[in-house]
């Protein structure tokens, strides 16, 4: 009989596969301390301020990742798991190149990459973050998880 049952699990695991998470896409809100600035020649633009269209234009994005270790500012109710993905906004003001792709790093610990694409249509600018770096940064192993890009 219990090889029967384990044969019968096994069988069952091939199909339907236990203890497999799926990738979500989350909200950009369930990142902790999301900052943009929005930079030309080496300085900030504040809100409001203008930029010169004849010179480059970069937008620095950083954040903290709420991973299963972290406790402050307060333990994360859903914390962020390998795979998830998280897609936000940067801007309609300007345009990158498209298919863009950056790694996130922790030092040289990987967290991800972020996927750049302007809507040839809206000009609008998203970023597309993939958390599929080193599966320690999820699973409790490190805590304030703090990442960047610039476009």
């Amino acid at each position: 009989m219990a090889i029967w049952t384990l044969t019968l699990l096994i069988a069952i695991n091939a199909i339907w596969p236990i203890g497999n998470v799926r990738a979500v896409d989350r909200d950009h809100a369930e990142l902790w301390e999301l900052e943009t600035v929005i930079m030309q020649e080496g300085a900030a633009i504040p809100e409001g301020g203008i930029l010169d269209g004849t010179k480059p234009v970069e937008v620095v994005v950083s954040f903290r990742v709420p991973v299963a270790a972290d406790v402050d500012p307060v333990e994360p109710e859903n914390p962020i798991q390998h795979g998830d993905t998280v897609t936000f906004e940067l801007t309609d003001q300007f345009r990158l190149l498209s298919g863009a792709s950056k790694n996130l790093q922790m030092g040289p610990i990987p967290v991800g990459h972020v996927e750049l694409d302007t809507d040839p249509d809206t000009g609008l600018v998203t970023a597309t973050v993939i958390f599929d770096g080193d599966p320690d940064v999820f699973n409790g192993t490190y805590n304030k998880v703090l990442v960047g890009f610039d476009a």
